[in-house]
């Protein structure tokens, strides 16, 4: 199964939004996973900025947990933004941190 699978079968695991199709699912940016920045990121998403997140950048940060920023559209063409948790364990498969509604 492709990452973007997963991503896709996840979201529509785990929605409060009444998400049934997840269409242009895109990665806007892929970042190792730090949780003191976290919350700096969920701002710029949640504030729509998409430009600064596309622009984030870390600096001899190295890990094995990925922060995955991606976005798409459900049914009725709707935009979200989906924050993903993915490891280099080969058992782990991609976890949806937060879905936001665009």
């Amino acid at each position: 199964m492709k990452y973007d699978d997963y991503v896709i079968r996840v979201i529509l695991a785990n929605n409060q939004f009444g998400i049934t199709t997840v269409n242009d699912l895109i990665s806007i940016k892929t970042l190792y996973l730090v949780q003191e920045e976290f919350p700096f990121i969920e701002k710029l998403i949640q504030s729509g900025d998409i430009g600064a997140i596309q622009n984030l950048t870390q600096n001899g940060i190295k890990k094995d947990n990925y922060l995955d920023i991606m976005s798409f559209t459900d049914q009725n063409a709707k935009k979200f933004i989906v924050t993903i948790y993915d490891s280099d364990a080969l058992e782990q498969d991609p976890q949806v941190i937060e879905i936001y509604s665009c």
